[in-house]
C-alpha cells in the first residue's frame, strides 16, 4: 500500500527554478530566438520553455537585460570562437563577414 504524498514533500517536488541553471536559461531563450517568432521575447514565454516559474530566472539573473547581455555574449563568443587560427587581421574581419 502506498502512502499519500505529504503536502510539504508535493511543494518541496514542484519548486519552480530548481533544475535552472544560468547555460540552460541562455539555451532556452536561443532556442526561443531561433523559432523566430513575431512575438517579443518575455520572460514569462521563456519561462514556458523551461517548465519553470518565470520568477526562477531571476535567481540566475539580476533582470531581463543581464540576460540578454548574457545570451549576446555566449552568440558572440560562438562566432569568434569559429574563425580559424592564424589568420591576418584581414583574413579574421574576412571569415568573420563570410560567417566561416
Amino acid at each position: 500500500r502506498t502512502m499519500p504524498k505529504s503536502p510539504a514533500k508535493t511543494a518541496r517536488s514542484k519548486r519552480a527554478g530548481s533544475h535552472l541553471t544560468p547555460d540552460a536559461i541562455i539555451d532556452a531563450s536561443l532556442r526561443i530566438a531561433a523559432r523566430g517568432s513575431e512575438d517579443a521575447f518575455t520572460v514569462r514565454r521563456l519561462g514556458e520553455e523551461l517548465g519553470a516559474d518565470p520568477t526562477a530566472i531571476y535567481r540566475h539573473f539580476r533582470d531581463k537585460d543581464e540576460l540578454l547581455l548574457s545570451v549576446a555574449d555566449r552568440t558572440l563568443g560562438e562566432v569568434l570562437d569559429s574563425i580559424p587560427e592564424g589568420l591576418d587581421w584581414k583574413g579574421r574581419i574576412r571569415a568573420l563577414a563570410d560567417g566561416s
